[in-house]
């Protein structure tokens, strides 16, 4: 998993990534997923809901719904960060 936030959180964004990536490659999906939640409610506060970093916290939070097989609520969470980078970004950018 990426560090997401860590371009503007610096170690702070890093961080918070860190427990849930390690939880999920535990198998502990139900903490990586709480940790997923915090660290996007974080970065929608300090950076907003449009914010290209708050589309790839949705993106990380969505991978957990469906590893753990919330098709739909994973689905909601891709769309979402997906309008959020096309708005921002523009449909072209690689990301």
């Amino acid at each position: 998993m990426p560090p997401v936030g860590a371009g503007s959180g610096g170690l702070t964004g890093c961080c918070r990534l860190a427990a849930p990536a390690c939880r999920w490659s535990e198998g502990d999906l139900v903490d990586a997923r709480t940790h997923l939640e915090r660290a996007l409610a974080i970065t929608e506060s300090r950076l907003g809901g449009d914010h290209p970093e708050t589309a790839a916290a949705l993106s990380n939070l969505a991978d957990v719904l469906s590893a753990q097989g919330d098709q739909d609520g994973a689905r909601a969470l891709h769309q979402r960060a997906l309008a959020i980078s096309e708005s921002r970004l523009g449909a072209d950018h690689p990301n």
